[in-house]
């Protein structure tokens, strides 16, 4: 049996089959909520870099801060570990003895560390642009066909 089936015999809400499914050859329903999911926080994350890239050209080139609220008292480009401090300083502080003791040292140092130093609207936008491109909406040709 499906979970609530529409009309058109499509599961809308994106859940596929009960356990005890009597016939498991039917290929699994498109879930349509986690690439709706990923679709919106690959945006939010874009629209973010957007704004901080924006805030950093107005710093360079005007002297104005728009994010004077995070108490940067210089005009280059603010890195990501810097805004993460200024949004939520308990969490950074508690991620790098996280890693260190329960992962590894060398995690830390090698690749946490080297990310938190580059600029924010580059990281920002990356993830953003990365999770578009894989919860992109895809054509009717590149989906396998369902028999």
């Amino acid at each position: 049996r499906r979970l609530a089936e529409g009309r058109d015999g499509s599961n809308r809400l994106g859940l596929c089959y009960y356990a005890a499914s009597r016939n498991r050859r039917e290929a699994p329903v498109h879930a349509p909520w986690p690439m709706m999911i990923g679709r919106f926080l690959g945006a939010v994350l874009l629209l973010a870099g957007l704004f901080v890239l924006g805030r950093d050209l107005i710093v360079l080139y005007a002297g104005f801060d728009l994010l004077a609220w995070l108490g940067t008292q210089h005009g280059a480009p603010i890195v990501i570990g810097e805004l993460w401090y200024a949004v939520h300083p308990a969490s950074l502080q508690l991620l790098q003895p996280a890693i260190q003791r329960h992962i590894h040292p060398a995690l830390w140092d090698w690749v946490v560390q080297p990310i938190l130093l580059c600029w924010a609207w580059a990281v920002l936008l990356a993830l953003g642009i990365v999770l578009l491109a894989i919860f992109r909406r895809r054509s009717e040709r590149s989906r396998p066909r369902q028999r």
